[in-house]
């Protein structure tokens, strides 16, 4: 949500969320997600569910948007 946040106090709309990849079996998949927000770029990470990938694809994302000022 915080990176949510910033994309839109920013004016570049809603970051979007895609899957990359899922491997490994049903009971401790891996799958990696990346997250973009307009014009500015994107990052993704790999988590054992949807919502910690995208979580640190996020965090990963705004630490680098907010590194570059």
């Amino acid at each position: 949500s915080q990176l949510q946040e910033w994309a839109l106090g920013q004016g570049l709309g809603l970051p979007v969320y895609r899957l990359i990849a899922k491997s490994g079996p049903d009971h401790i998949p891996e799958m990696i997600y990346e997250v973009s927000v307009s014009n500015v770029g994107s990052k993704s990470a790999t988590g054992s569910n949807r919502k910690i990938a995208e979580q640190k694809a996020a965090a990963a994302l705004l630490a680098h948007l907010q590194a570059r000022g």
